[in-house]
């Protein structure tokens, strides 16, 4: 898997910075491609099994599933916000990085209200970390293929328990 492009997200913000209708619009984009690209590579990894030959199961299979999110990424700046539009917004957050958690969780707001910088700071660091695992698994697995067709290919009847 090519790794998701993470150079848009913001962790950087101090107290000075707002939280405006343009983050919301690119961390709602982000949550789109993180749960596209994660759907694509569920594809190529079935695809990958049939032309490997390799059994569905547990070890082979994909250790993920891809959340079902809501997004919405067309606010303006002249807009106001409802609570359940900033409700939703966090669930498919929250949804992303439970599918994918990051390395190092950092705590997401549990509400828009009142967002501190580094609330915001979390929310796009958390994303960016979950972006990095949704690869490393979808690497992961397609090695666990991989190596596994290798090994069968080695193997042979002879070496598999057959009778000389």
């Amino acid at each position: 898997m090519l790794p998701i492009d993470t150079s848009e997200l913001k962790y950087s913000r101090t107290s000075s910075d707002s939280y405006e209708a343009a983050d919301l619009n690119r961390v709602g984009e982000f949550c789109r491609l993180i749960s596209g690209s994660a759907t694509e590579e569920l594809s190529v990894i079935s695809q990958m099994r049939k032309e490997y030959d390799v059994a569905e199961n547990e070890f082979y299979a994909p250790d993920f599933e891809v959340p079902e999110i809501q997004v919405k990424a067309d606010y303006s700046v002249t807009d106001t916000y409802t609570l359940e539009q900033m409700r939703q917004y966090l669930q498919n957050i929250i949804d992303i990085v439970r599918a994918f958690p990051p390395k190092q969780y950092k705590t997401i707001p549990s509400s828009m209200r009142f967002l501190t910088a580094d609330g915001a700071n979390n929310i796009e660091e958390d994303l960016k970390g979950s972006a990095e695992n949704l690869g490393a698994r979808v690497n992961r697995t397609k090695k666990y293929i991989k190596d596994t067709a290798a090994i069968f290919q080695y193997s042979g009847e002879l070496y598999a328990g057959g009778i000389i």
